[in-house]
């Protein structure tokens, strides 16, 4: 990203794929209650699996407070995509990291 120095502008990135640390800088988006949101967790039943599951916002804040019985295949810190309209987040999905 031209942004943080790390790349020329112009220049491409390995494999189409960058992660711009953030961490240094605060963003804040509204996600209201019906947000569609998606993570990688083992399902329940006779044939558990892990694959794509739908939760709500509350149960993303009880993930995020460490308060949630949701096994997850992995860490969100592993990234999430978010669908952002302006300052209003409309989906989050999980990113899988293999």
């Amino acid at each position: 990203s031209p942004q943080d120095g790390a790349v020329a502008p112009g220049e491409p990135v390995p494999n189409d794929y960058y992660i711009l640390d953030e961490s240094h800088r605060l963003l804040t988006y509204i996600v209201p209650d019906d947000a569609q949101v998606t993570v990688l967790a083992f399902t329940d039943g006779a044939d558990g699996e892990w694959a794509p599951t739908e939760i709500t916002v509350s149960e993303l804040a009880q993930i995020l407070q460490g308060e949630s019985t949701i096994e997850l295949f992995e860490p969100l810190d592993s990234g999430v995509w978010m669908t952002v309209d302006i300052d209003t987040v409309s989906a989050i999905d999980q990113q899988y990291r293999p």
